[in-house]
């Protein structure tokens, strides 16, 4: 009797798995061939610190894109950046406040009004 195609695939696996569970190298492992201070470790280091000055300089952008062309409201005793209130020299960049918006939503930098999704202010 042939058993179906998803049983021996899973007794497979399952055969894999107890295999691999005891495996052990049958010589010790290489040492990384890249020293610990190489050319390769600073390069990593300076494009870390570029990536995060990257980022940085991008949330200031965006941040200065909402609050300088985007109208403000003040509700209760917090001001509040009218996301569809937009000057006319926003209105010419194209996707300018749009794109802005997004970026600092998904990077977390933003808070919506719980009623007027479209009214933003940025959390200390």
């Amino acid at each position: 009797m042939k058993l179906p195609d998803f049983i021996t695939t899973w007794l497979r696996e399952r055969d894999m798995r107890q295999r691999l569970q005891h495996w052990r190298p049958s010589r010790p492992l290489p040492e990384s061939p890249v020293p610990a201070s190489s050319p390769l470790d600073e390069f990593g280091q300076r494009l870390g610190e570029r990536l995060r000055l990257a980022t940085e300089i991008a949330d200031d952008a965006a941040r200065c894109e909402i609050e300088s062309y985007c109208g403000v409201e003040t509700l209760g005793t917090r001001d509040w950046y009218d996301t569809l209130a937009v000057t006319p020299e926003g209105a010419e960049i194209e996707g300018g406040v749009d794109k802005a918006l997004r970026y600092l939503d998904l990077r977390g930098h933003v808070q919506h009004h719980p009623v007027q999704t479209h009214l933003v202010r940025f959390p200390r």
